[in-house]
């Protein structure tokens, strides 16, 4: 029980930490992709993070419950479902990179559904939040919002 917790919040931890820009060799430097997008568009791109995060902290909710419906119920809506709602005008202001990397995050979510859905074990289902985690992570390290 104390492992599995140490686990979980570790995982919490480093989704938390993952939505602060690593630190440049040089003080004030942010060598990141900036990302040009009016408020709207920021607050849109923020409240996707945000739900993405959610679904992480359910997705571990449910795993830590042996609820494998549960992971699969709360995986599925962020899956390549979510990824259609993003709006044209936004996704032109988007670069290819953060797009794919996108993307994968959303395929990444429909894994995890199928592998609830298929009997996977906790550990194969770990495994896959723990990809889920390190996309996050990527992403907060190669871009910005300006």
């Amino acid at each position: 029980m104390i492992t599995r917790l140490t686990f979980l919040l570790t995982v919490m931890i480093a989704v938390a930490f993952s939505t602060v820009a690593p630190l440049s060799v040089n003080a004030g430097e942010d060598e990141r992709t900036m990302l040009v997008l009016n408020s709207a568009e920021k607050s849109a791109v923020r409240s996707e993070m945000r739900r993405l995060l959610e679904t992480v902290s359910h997705i571990l909710f449910a795993l830590s419950k042996k609820d494998m419906a549960g992971v699969e119920a709360a995986a599925r809506p962020s899956g390549m479902a979510m990824a259609g709602q993003v709006e044209v005008s936004l996704k032109e202001k988007l670069t290819l990179p953060f797009m794919q990397l996108g993307k994968s995050v959303h395929i990444g979510f429909d894994q995890i559904a199928d592998a609830a859905r298929d009997g996977a074990s906790q550990e194969k289902i770990t495994g896959l939040i723990a990809e889920q985690v390190n996309r996050c992570t990527s992403c907060h390290s190669a871009f910005g919002l300006r």
